[in-house]
């Protein structure tokens, strides 16, 4: 089983906010002003878009996600950071902070040759892993105006979601693990760790994955 971590590539660049634009704000204003990407300043009308600079360690989650994902369901392909950040420049997946996997999702299934299902129920998750499938979610981090302290990150981050086992426990490949983060405050006991592999229960990850709609990208082969 193939795992991408993000943090160990931040000479990759990566260009992002290309369409963060004042339409884009109103589309996702219930989380950027519920998240810290609120915190970027003032959005008004007519602004220009919030082009961010970034690079694969700050930002690539979601292509690390995407990179598992095709191993997991192809094992004979070996795609990698470059080959999804082509997509995400060519699909729009840019638009906003991170990656847009509303944009995204889309053009990647098409690349590897996978059906897709864009959804907000974990149910549909459970029937994605289920018959062999994998899914993306988006952890949307912590909620100041409800003191919710985000498991799976602070911030926006995507994880990949392989398999749901008969505990109820999902097997997940987190694209920026490292030591340490889930024994923060706020997070421990809520997450196993076991080398590359973490195990949440489907409350955690329901619970974390609450701003961003559609919130699950479930990935089957065609």
């Amino acid at each position: 089983m193939k795992y991408v971590n993000q943090l160990n590539y931040p000479e990759i660049p990566y260009t992002m906010g290309v369409n963060f634009d004042y339409d884009m704000y109103l589309k996702h204003k219930y989380l950027i002003d519920n998240s810290a990407i609120g915190k970027m300043g003032t959005f008004e009308p007519g602004m220009k878009p919030r082009i961010f600079e970034g690079n694969m360690a700050q930002a690539g989650c979601g292509l690390c996600c995407a990179i598992m994902v095709a191993d997991r369901l192809f094992t004979d392909v070996d795609y990698d950071l470059l080959d999804t950040r082509e997509v995400s420049y060519a699909s729009g997946g840019n638009g906003f902070i991170g990656t847009d996997y509303e944009a995204f999702a889309p053009a990647w299934a098409e690349k590897i040759g996978a059906k897709l299902l864009m959804t907000n129920d974990l149910a549909d998750v459970d029937r994605c892993l289920a018959t062999g499938g994998v899914a993306v979610a988006l952890s949307t981090g912590d909620r100041e105006k409800d003191g919710y302290i985000g498991v799976f990150t602070h911030g926006a981050h995507y994880i990949t979601l392989v398999s749901k086992g008969e505990d109820g426990m999902y097997t997940i490949l987190d694209p920026s693990l490292k030591e340490g983060k889930y024994d923060e405050p706020g997070r421990e006991g809520k997450v196993v760790v076991d080398g590359n592999i973490i195990y949440a229960n489907g409350q955690t990850i329901d619970e974390d994955c609450q701003l961003w709609l559609p919130r699950f990208y479930c990935f089957w082969k065609k």
